[in-house]
């Protein structure tokens, strides 16, 4: 499954703020998994970003490039149940989906 979280702001400050807050002190785990950290401003070429991957999760927040918007790109991978199929599959991936946007918007403090 994948979503977003978007935060429209009217003050850019709030946007560099969360990318602080988050740099300095990204979740060591999301829905209960550990996570590792990537800064993309670190990498070749460098990109406003940051990344957090864990097993079964991803996470990309950035900046929005033409708007006034704080945006996180959600991912959660459920697998498929030979018992339950791909119904049920798809009913918790949105049950994690909105748990993780919950998550990311704590750590995010928007």
């Amino acid at each position: 499954m994948t979503g977003q979280l978007s935060v429209r702001v009217e003050d850019l400050t709030l946007i560099s703020g969360a990318m602080e807050r988050l740099r300095a002190q990204p979740p060591a785990t999301l829905l209960d998994r550990p996570v590792t950290y990537a800064d993309l401003a670190l990498a070749d070429p460098p990109v406003d970003a940051v990344r957090l991957l864990g097993d079964g999760v991803r996470v990309i927040v950035r900046p929005s490039g033409t708007e006034p918007k704080l945006k996180a790109y959600l991912e959660t991978v459920v697998p498929v149940h030979e018992d339950a199929g791909l119904i049920a599959a798809r009913g918790r991936g949105e049950d994690e989906l909105d748990q993780l946007r919950a998550e990311m918007s704590t750590a995010l403090g928007l």
